[in-house]
């Protein structure tokens, strides 16, 4: 027996119907589907006749509006974008502008610089792509922050640096400026802002709608908003994107008008808007610290800077060892504090056990120092001891130390100046660079064509 043939089903008004439906609503999600792709793929901006897709925009904006989220929900997604896009105009523009220079970055170096960037933060690369990837950053658009960075060191060498000129007078005003109690460390700032950028051919009425912008965003931190999330919606420098932080600064490594609301300012405060060769800040401190720096120590309220001529025996500490092992070795130094007692010589006991290569040979003699030189706990005794005095051991991370001062002496100030001049210079010329640097920059902006879709 064979199975009777089926019979063939007339589709229905209803079957009919719904065919249809199912025909249309898969046009429309494809329909929809395009439209999204078009949408994430269509041009944000034109540069000097190079294109800034959307997707690359929303590449950035992504991690970037899940990081301010965190700080203040009511962050605007389209002032953000709108950051974002103006940051990779200006990364577009020194790109060209690098071409046009003949200035040139290979692929080597940029993934030479990766490498270097990961081992700062104690991984192997490709751990370091996966840290990128849980904060929402995709490795080549990394690449092409460290690409922007070493072309822009490149332009600096070669367009700004040579338009530097620093007066001795300048150093001198900033070694005057520096100078602080014995043992105190220099202040640095780390210092936020929200910058307004202000054409240099403003008009009158122009500059004051600038300085209204500037009192509403004011305004709006009074009222409590975070100044993170204000800075990346409102700032033109691109140190809104990382919520305004500019990095930390010691006198002299800001121009003097800047450097004179940002020292003016308690931890937390914040400046009513500061006019400047290029346009207008709002500036913070996000945090404060007392340094080592070499023209911080360099004088002292005496006029001069106190140098130590001193010896010592160190006995190594492994960065993972015991309590017990370290107590141990401490006991050891102990032992041969007791033999300088009984009569040994300091230079004696140094050559036979101190564990310091470049010293021990030599007696445990230490080239002449002053503060900031040495690890703060070995400082810390080093010059209260008196002359002649053996210290107890002292924990340094080197390991364990007995310290003999020689000879302490206070520098003239000519020669305690002399010590940190270069240092000074260095940050004259630093706070000159990023100067002049903003301001090629603003030319740079104004001179080119860009088009905004």
């Amino acid at each position: 027996m064979f199975p009777k043939p089926r019979k063939l089903m007339m589709p229905t008004a209803q079957s009919r119907l719904l065919t249809t439906t199912l025909f249309i609503a898969l046009v429309c999600l494809t329909v929809a589907s395009d439209l999204r792709a078009e949408a994430l793929d269509r041009i944000a901006a034109v540069v000097e006749g190079d294109i800034i897709l959307e997707s690359e925009v929303a590449a950035k904006v992504r991690p970037l509006m899940a990081k301010l989220q965190r700080n203040d929900a009511r962050v605007n997604p389209m002032a953000v974008r709108k950051k974002v896009l103006d940051g990779l105009v200006m990364q577009m523009l020194r790109l060209d502008k690098a071409k046009k220079l003949g200035i040139k970055v290979t692929n080597q170096e940029v993934e030479r610089l990766a490498s270097e960037m990961a081992k700062r933060n104690g991984v192997e690369l490709g751990q370091f792509k996966k840290m990128l990837a849980s904060q929402g950053v995709p490795y080549e658009l990394y690449l092409q922050s460290l690409r922007d960075r070493l072309l822009q060191r490149r332009i600096i060498g070669r367009v700004i640096s040579p338009m530097i000129q620093i007066t001795e007078e300048e150093v001198r005003d900033l070694y005057s400026s520096t100078r602080t109690q014995e043992g105190q460390g220099e202040l640095a700032l780390q210092v936020g802002q929200i910058f307004f950028a202000v054409p240099e051919n403003a008009t009158t009425s122009e500059i004051a709608r600038f300085e209204e912008r500037a009192r509403k965003v004011h305004a709006e931190l009074e009222t409590g908003r975070s100044f993170t999330v204000l800075a990346s919606e409102h700032s033109d420098d691109p140190s809104g994107l990382n919520g305004g932080d500019m990095g930390w600064f010691k006198k002299g490594e800001l121009i003097p008008t800047m450097e004179r609301a940002v020292f003016a300012l308690e931890k937390g405060a914040y400046s009513q808007p500061v006019r400047s060769p290029v346009g207008l800040h709002i500036f913070t401190v996000l945090d404060q610290r007392r340094g080592e720096s070499k023209a911080a120590s360099s004088s002292t309220s005496e006029g001069g800077k106190v140098m130590l001529k001193a010896r010592h025996i160190l006995l190594k500490v492994p960065a993972n060892v015991s309590p017990e092992d370290s107590a141990d070795v401490r006991e050891d130094l102990l032992d041969l504090r007791n033999k300088l007692k009984a009569g040994e010589t300091f230079e004696t006991l140094a050559k036979e056990y101190s564990e310091d290569a470049e010293t021990a040979d030599k007696g445990g003699v230490l080239p002449p120092f002053g503060r900031g030189q040495h690890a703060a706990s070995f400082e810390d005794v080093a010059f209260f001891l008196k002359p002649g005095v053996v210290s107890d051991p002292v924990r340094s991370p080197a390991g364990w130390h007995l310290i003999l001062v020689d000879e302490r002496q206070v520098a003239h100030q000519s020669d305690a100046y002399e010590s940190v001049r270069q240092e000074l210079q260095t940050r004259v010329r630093e706070a000159k660079t990023k100067a002049l640097y903003s301001q090629w920059l603003r030319d740079l902006r104004m001179q080119s064509y860009v088009e905004i879709r």
